[in-house]
């Protein structure tokens, strides 16, 4: 009984063997899940795109460039969406490799119009590419799509360096990518915890391999970008301050060129002769006529264009000639420039003066005292300027240090003589004035007529800056609030003859436009290093699971 079982057991055939599937007979599911979360957020990367127009204030090139990339995010996406409705069902190889090559492209376009994000670009381009190729493959494949990935992430990261389209800088696309990133990072990680991907012994390797090769070269790829950030830091604050005092020294010579000229010509001696001939002798006088050429030949030397007129003042305050004829015989006691040259004996230079016709046209004032034989102070001359030529002064040189570089120029009441960052401000105080302030400064002619208190060209930033300079000349913060988000920084010095200050302005998107550029040089460098190291560690893990 025993051994007719025992028989029955044996002669029994077993069981057929269940070969194992294919890779292509995998889950369909599995792959088409993951099309789907793929085409969705290249999708929805488009609609950003295309919504950002919208709170971007750029250049047309910038909003085209844009632009051009949300369209190609949408078409991609919905592409990638037509291909998980059925299109390639049945080709499983060739529906994932015509998905990686969406991916591929979408990255691509990213890394043309996004500039702050290159280094996630690639890095999202080589996670994807590897996490898709390893679960869903093994053996020759697996290792296929993970040289894949290397050369993928080192194209994207090739494409935003040496992009020929305007590139954004803006923080939502950086945002945006980086939470994709750290999205497939989280999804790496399980994957690598729960054996999941990298389930040959080649594999595990290869990762091995490459994670010790990345560790070092990452730190001190962070470490020299640190240095290399705070190097074109101090270099922007250099630069600043040698900006700002080559324009304080272009209106600081023109200052003294002109109150050291005048000095020298109030002493020459026919300004003496003619004043003091009795006045019934001065018209039709050869000293008359010798006065008209002489202040002629003066004004041949001047800035031309913007002097206004030479005119000499008696020691009553009466002016007793002046190449602006209209001018001659107007009384100038009153003054500061007649009374401080007169009672004082020094060359000076006035505040600005607004008058009333032209309206709201300025003009400046040097002037210096006339003395006899006898050292006596018997008159003055002065010189009326255009204050316009303080404009022409800084406007040569408002972008000789870049399209983003801003001089302004302030007086001792806060009024702006020169503001390229806002021309439309210029001769505009640059915080509220008191009433008692405004009545005394249009009593003065030291504010334009047709200003109102409610112009709404104030900047407190500046009036801070200035405050503040003698304690920290160099300074960083959102002075144009309304162009941009960007901060400036700047340099204030203080002018030596007057009490003005120059206010330099740096738009940090210039030092940030070299920062990029040296990160962008950076992860060009890093990333073929890794692309090589990459290459090693597969060369390494095939060499030793070959046995």
């Amino acid at each position: 009984m025993t051994q007719s079982a025992t028989k029955n057991i044996f002669t029994q055939p077993l069981p057929p063997l269940q070969a194992p599937q294919p890779e292509s007979q995998k889950p369909e599911k599995a792959v088409a899940r993951t099309a789907l979360v793929i085409s969705i957020t290249i999708f929805f990367a488009g609609i950003l795109y295309l919504a950002s127009l919208g709170f971007l204030d750029n250049s047309e090139e910038f909003r085209r460039s844009i632009g051009i990339a949300g369209l190609v995010f949408l078409l991609t996406g919905s592409f990638g969406l037509i291909i998980n409705a059925g299109f390639l069902k049945e080709k499983y190889f060739a529906r994932i490799s015509l998905l990686i090559g969406c991916i591929q492209f979408a990255l691509m376009i990213a890394a043309f119009t996004t500039n702050g994000a290159i280094p996630v670009l690639g890095s999202i381009a080589f996670l994807t590419i590897l996490l898709i190729g390893n679960y869903f493959f093994s053996g020759p494949r697996a290792t296929l799509f993970v040289l894949l990935s290397l050369f993928s992430g080192l194209a994207v990261i090739l494409a935003g360096v040496f992009s020929p389209f305007a590139q954004s800088n803006s923080l939502i696309f950086t945002l945006f990518w980086s939470g994709i990133l750290i999205a497939e990072a989280v999804i790496f990680t399980r994957f690598i915890i729960t054996g999941q991907i990298a389930r040959l012994l080649r594999m595990k390797i290869f990762f091995i391999s490459i994670t010790i090769s990345l560790v070092p070269l990452l730190a001190m790829s962070g470490f020299a970008f640190s240095f290399q950030q705070n190097l074109l830091e101090e270099k922007s604050k250099n630069y600043v301050e040698l900006a700002a005092n080559n324009e304080a020294e272009k209106i600081n010579a023109f200052i003294d060129s002109n109150l050291k000229n005048l000095n020298q010509q109030s002493t020459l001696t026919i300004f003496g002769d003619f004043l003091e001939l009795p006045i019934s002798k001065r018209n039709g006088s050869p000293q008359l006529e010798e006065l008209a050429d002489t202040i002629e030949t003066l004004s041949q030397s001047s800035e031309q264009k913007f002097l206004k007129s030479y005119g000499v003042i008696d020691a009553n305050g009466l002016v007793v000639y002046d190449s602006y004829s209209p001018v001659t015989g107007a009384f100038e006691a009153d003054q500061d420039y007649f009374r401080i040259s007169y009672q004082l004996g020094e060359a000076y230079i006035s505040s600005i003066n607004f008058l009333l016709y032209p309206l709201d046209s300025s003009e400046i004032i040097f002037s210096a005292p006339i003395k006899n034989k006898s050292e006596e102070i018997i008159g003055v001359i002065r010189m009326r300027y255009s204050a316009d030529v303080f404009k022409s002064l800084l406007q040569t040189s408002a972008m000789e240090f870049g399209d983003q570089s801003f001089p302004l120029l302030i007086d001792e009441f806060g009024i702006r003589v020169v503001d390229n960052l806002h021309p439309d401000a210029n001769y505009r105080p640059i915080k509220p004035l008191s009433s008692f302030m405004l009545s005394k400064l249009q009593h003065e002619n030291r504010i334009p007529v047709s200003y109102r208190p409610e112009d709404p060209f104030f900047n407190r930033v500046i009036e801070q800056v200035i405050d503040d300079y003698k304690t920290s000349p160099y300074f960083s913060a959102d002075v144009n609030p309304d162009q941009n988000t960007n901060k400036e920084i700047g340099y204030v010095i203080r002018l030596d003859n007057v009490p003005w200050y120059l206010v330099y302005v740096l738009d940090e998107t210039f030092a940030s436009q070299q920062l990029a550029q040296q990160a962008n040089n950076m992860t060009l460098v890093i990333s073929i290093f890794i692309a090589l190291a990459g290459l090693l560690s597969l060369g390494i893990a095939r060499y030793i699971s070959a046995p």
